[in-house]
């Protein structure tokens, strides 16, 4: 079935569709149906009219976004779920209004992906102490960190203290082999990694 809607730009298929139509598998991942772009126009085997809706509902929004970003099968799911709860209307705003946190090593940009960590970025900008409550992988630690160096970079901090819950999981720190910093060192690996990223491996481990 082909598609009532077009690739504006042929230069924009690679901020669209990803790598190897990457970003469209995702639909036949979520979805189970397929979609492809060819010459220009988007063809699927959808069958069902509310899908086919959504699809193309999220699809408008791609195309938007893609004039100016490019986007991953991450940032297509997250539309998918917007989409989803019908809150589709400002996810442009998202990917096109933001505001960089930081510049990594790699000289990426690292912004918000979500509406709900640019209220997180919000906050840490905003309010003295934060608790952010979520599944591992939200972005909790690495977003901190993220700020933190940032202001460390711009010179409103002077120093960084890091700290971090000692969460068990089996065994107690005290029989952990080692010296003070070498029993907490592996809970406080997540806030390294962040660092090395940010800046980079010789700067944060030097004395």
């Amino acid at each position: 079935m082909k598609l009532d809607i077009q690739l504006k730009e042929p230069e924009l298929a690679f901020n669209l569709v990803g790598a190897f139509d990457k970003n469209l598998e995702v639909f036949k991942t979520y979805f189970g149906f397929y979609v492809i772009l060819t010459d220009h126009e988007f063809h699927t085997d959808a069958t069902d009219e509310a899908l086919i809706t959504l699809f193309t509902n999220v699809l408008n929004v791609m195309m938007v976004i893609a004039e100016k970003v490019p986007l991953s099968e991450r940032d297509v799911l997250y539309l998918i779920k917007l989409a989803e709860a019908n809150e589709l209307n400002d996810a442009e705003s998202l990917f096109l209004r933001r505001k960089h946190i930081i510049i990594n090593q790699q000289g990426k940009p690292i912004y918000p992906k979500t509406f709900t960590q640019r209220a997180y970025q919000e906050a840490l900008g905003n309010f003295d102490m934060i608790f952010a409550v979520g599944p591992a992988g939200t972005g909790k630690t690495y977003l901190a960190v993220a700020q933190a160096v940032s202001y460390l970079k711009e010179n409103k901090v002077k120093k960084l203290i890091l700290t971090r819950p000692a969460v068990e999981a089996g065994e107690s720190l005290g029989f952990l082999p080692g010296d003070l910093k070498e029993k907490v060192d592996p809970y406080l690996i997540p806030l390294y990694d962040a660092l090395y990223e940010f800046l980079g491996f010789e700067l944060t481990t030097s004395r």
